[in-house]
């Protein structure tokens, strides 16, 4: 054997060599590092041995907006009866009218019983029909994560609610699905005439495991509120989401009072008309001092409102606080820096709000500013984009927002909004690597 043909042979034998190295263990490392589809489309067609690795990776597969040469069933029917998925743990099917054959093939496929995670957002006819196949699916008794978009009404709550199989959830997520550049609204029904849905929840005791609960949207109201007030079997809550639901201030006093909830770290209460009596009741809760993100972005809290932190004594483990959106001026903000329990505060929002620019120096020389990584103070196109049924906190009058007699009252007529191109000055500044972005009008 000449030279040329040894090097060209020992080159094969490495190669080889190397092969060989790949044993499971090291495929079962490698694999994990790529995407599911990846895994799909390319790992399980190389060989036997790596078709067998990769049943074992959990896999996370999303069906996006209907681009497909099956229609949406079909597309799901494929899905449930492919043994390829079947070590797959997250499901998202996103804005796919799949049908009621499409909703019966997902709830009894064999291949589904590994599922944690399921979101499905769905525009068709059947919502409860979905609620209730999902909640009778002994195939997905393991599942931890559920979120529905899908117009429920309270009958597919109580679907969800009364479920056998669905005593391992840990997240619940049950948002409206609000789609305002379309011809329609779709929301679910959950509102101030029908309200048992939370009810529902609240009381059920197959759902005592829940620390994730979102019920963003669904127009929760007086009596939805009310009804938290004794979430016995909800005590191992650490983050409730409620962003535009109209509770108002009476109704934050049913949450804020509630000594089921004190294991919350994590609040959110967007856009829900609260005011200075709502603020009050957060900040002077011994059930919340242990609250790390609270947002109440987008209510009528205004000057008033931010004196009520300077006085808590329950914020001290408070990283994240949002409060823009609430008509603060710049001269209110002193009341927020000399609160001594808001030392670990990291991140601040006061964006969208009524900072001037004679405000500026005070707000450098603050002590307080010095431990925030994060602090958003600026005011721009985003004041014209918000977002809410009942309107942002700019179009509401200022003797309305100022007047706590009218907490449970919807606004009044708007007067109009001021547009970012009336703004006199917009500067940028940097405090102790802190970004700052100053504008008044």
């Amino acid at each position: 054997m000449n030279e040329k043909k040894l090097k060209k042979y020992q080159k094969k034998k490495s190669k080889r060599k190397i092969w060989l190295l790949l044993v499971d263990d090291i495929l079962y490392e490698i694999f994990h590092y790529f995407p599911s589809w990846f895994i799909i489309k390319v790992c399980m067609k190389i060989s036997r041995q790596w078709r067998q690795v990769a049943f074992r990776i959990p896999l996370s597969i999303t069906v996006p907006v209907y681009h497909s040469i099956f229609a949406p069933p079909q597309l799901i029917r494929h899905l449930a009866n492919s043994e390829c998925l079947e070590n797959m743990t997250s499901l998202n099917i996103n804005r796919n009218d799949i049908g009621i054959e499409g909703i019966k093939c997902l709830a009894h496929s064999n291949y589904f019983k590994n599922l944690t995670c399921l979101k499905i957002t769905f525009y068709g006819d059947g919502n409860n029909c979905l609620a209730k196949l999902i909640a009778n699916s002994e195939n997905l008794k393991i599942l931890t994560s559920l979120n529905l978009h899908c117009n429920l009404d309270n009958e597919g709550v109580q679907f969800i609610s009364n479920s056998n199989y669905l005593k391992n959830l840990t997240s619940l997520r049950l948002n409206s699905n609000k789609r305002q550049c379309w011809d329609y609204i779709y929301r679910n029904n959950i509102d101030d005439e029908d309200y048992r849905s939370v009810e529902y929840i609240t009381n059920s005791e197959r759902l005592k495991s829940l620390k994730y609960l979102t019920l963003n949207y669904n127009n929760i109201g007086t009596e939805g509120a009310e009804y938290k007030a004794n979430p016995e079997h909800l005590k191992n809550l650490t983050c409730l989401t409620l962003n535009e639901n109209r509770i108002w201030d009476a109704r934050v006093k049913h949450i804020a009072n509630n000594e089921h909830l004190n294991n919350l770290t994590c609040l959110e209460l967007r856009g829900n008309g609260i005011g200075r009596k709502g603020v009050q009741y957060i900040a002077t809760s011994k059930y919340l001092k242990n609250l790390r993100w609270l947002d109440l972005s987008s209510n009528r809290i205004r000057n008033k409102g931010i004196q009520c932190f300077a006085n808590s004594e329950y914020f001290q483990n408070l990283t994240y606080l949002n409060l823009s959106s609430n008509c603060i001026e710049g001269k209110a903000i002193p009341f927020l820096a000399n609160n001594e329990c808001l030392v670990n505060l990291t991140s601040l929002d006061l964006s969208r709000n009524l900072i001037s620019d004679e405000n500026r120096e005070c707000i450098e020389n603050m002590e307080f500013f010095k431990n925030l990584i994060s602090l958003r103070m600026d005011c721009d196109d985003e004041c014209d984009g918000y977002n809410s049924p009942y309107g942002s906190p700019f179009d509401w009058n200022n003797d309305y927002a100022e007047d706590d007699s009218s907490d449970d009252q919807l606004p009044p007529s708007p007067i109009p909004r001021r547009s970012s191109k009336d703004m006199k000055t917009r500067k940028r500044t940097s405090l102790n690597g802190v970004d700052l972005i100053i504008c008044y009008y």
